[in-house]
């Protein structure tokens, strides 16, 4: 979900730094996925809770793409992320 409204969300909001880099990204030829942290009162990461989510997410992804046949293979696997995104970010590429 990428959009500044959507009538399925009322409270997700698209925030501009995102839509312009997930715009530049999926012009670029990417695939770009949003994940949001399991905490939701907060919203900060959680290595113990979301760093699992997290990895199962992007091995869902992979399958959905192997079984459409989209690519041969995913390969590289960027991700951002601002203050305990960043740094959940980093703990997950490790």
């Amino acid at each position: 979900f990428f959009s500044p409204t959507n009538t399925h969300c009322k409270r997700c909001v698209g925030l501009s730094e995102e839509l312009r880099i997930s715009r530049i990204l999926l012009e670029q030829g990417y695939a770009v996925l949003a994940i949001t942290s399991q905490d939701r009162k907060n919203g900060c990461w959680n290595s113990k809770q979301d760093i699992p989510r997290v990895r199962t997410a992007l091995r869902e992804f992979r399958n959905l793409i192997a079984s459409q046949q989209l690519e041969s293979e995913v390969g590289i696997v960027l991700a951002i992320g601002a203050s305990s995104g960043g740094h959940f970010a980093a703990e997950v590429a490790v």
